[in-house]
């Protein structure tokens, strides 16, 4: 319990360290311009208009200033607003702020977008671990072989396509070109609202080609990381003594062998987890996927700052997590970490 309260508070001091750095960046690189204000104001309007926009925005402050209200607004305990006595220090709810084109509170659109692209994900790395390791263990018990040989080759071929132009060739491909046979869309959301009806019903089928698109690259390395493990785990004493014993080929390197080499996996599956997240952006926008990928695209396009901060803090606070859940995969696989 010590060691996980350790890793626990070690990853929120992460996400915290992660908040500052960025919205200094932030703020520093745009919310000091004034692109923002004149967009939600209008080209035309008058300059008093636009010094009321700013002060209500924050826009008018220094940077520094700028940063510690925001970082004010996302914790749990500080300065809140309070009608009777003004300022007072005490907990609060976390507040990425409200969406400067809808009115609507940024973290209501993270929440709303944030499941999506957590299934997606979650789908993608599935697919990539399980088929990355099982491929993986192929390769290595046919070394130097056809089967070695033509997976390398297709795993090589996996991660050199970036993610925004396999997105858009499976789109064609599989969405368009060969439709009459997959039946899949090229482009759809996790859920679809019925015009005549009204009703929202699960669509599965808008996952798959997005889901494979982002589980290429994972999976290729995964792939290539399972199989060189395995073999350089191969001349492990414990190894070698099983195989001595005359235990069976096949338990030896299912049961032992890969076990042991699974350490490796677990760190290439959480941090291409976390870049999965992040990295999502294209493949949402290509698909139509309605995820912080997509939210995080349109918060750009109409310069809704708060939405693409919204979207970025998640994103990093999602890593540091994701950190400590490797720490503890590595604890669980290997025994001697936990001594």
């Amino acid at each position: 319990m010590k060691r996980l309260g350790s890793i626990v508070g070690r990853s929120l001091l992460y996400a915290f360290g992660s908040a500052t750095l960025l919205s200094w960046l932030f703020f520093g690189l745009l919310n000091s311009r004034d692109q923002a204000v004149y967009e939600l104001a209008g080209q035309q309007t008058d300059s008093a208009t636009i010094a009321a926009l700013k002060q209500e925005l924050r826009l008018d402050l220094p940077v520094w200033k700028q940063v510690a209200w925001y970082l004010n607004d996302l914790s749990p305990i500080g300065l809140k607003s309070n009608p009777d006595s003004g300022l007072s220090l005490g907990f609060k709810w976390p507040s990425f702020g409200k969406s400067y084109q809808t009115g609507r509170a940024v973290s209501d659109i993270v929440a709303s977008a944030f499941p999506a692209t957590l299934i997606l994900a979650l789908a993608s790395m599935l697919l990539a671990g399980f088929g990355g390791i099982a491929l993986g263990y192929i390769a290595a018990r046919n070394e130097n072989q056809w089967w070695e040989k033509l997976l390398l080759t297709l795993s090589t071929a996996g991660m050199a396509l970036p993610s925004f132009f396999s997105a858009i060739l499976i789109a064609w491909i599989f969405g368009f070109v060969l439709h009459h046979i997959t039946g899949l869309p090229p482009w759809g959301s996790l859920f679809y609202i019925d015009n005549l009806s009204g009703e929202r019903h699960l669509a599965l089928q808008h996952l798959i080609l997005p889901a494979v698109t982002l589980g290429i690259r994972p999976l290729s390395v995964m792939l290539q990381m399972t199989k060189n493990t395995l073999l350089s785990n191969r001349e492990l004493l414990f190894v070698r003594t099983a195989e001595a014993k005359g235990m069976p080929s096949k338990r030896v390197w299912f049961v032992h062998l890969l076990r042991a080499s699974l350490g490796p996996v677990w760190t290439t599956f959480t941090g291409w987890f976390g870049s999965l997240l992040a990295g999502a952006v294209f493949v949402e926008y290509i698909f139509g996927w309605k995820g912080l990928g997509r939210a995080l695209v349109l918060g750009i396009q109409t310069m809704d700052y708060p939405v693409v901060m919204g979207c970025i803090i998640t994103t990093s606070a999602l890593f540091a997590l994701l950190n400590g859940l490797t720490d503890l995969g590595h604890e669980a696989l290997d025994p001697q970490r936990r001594k």
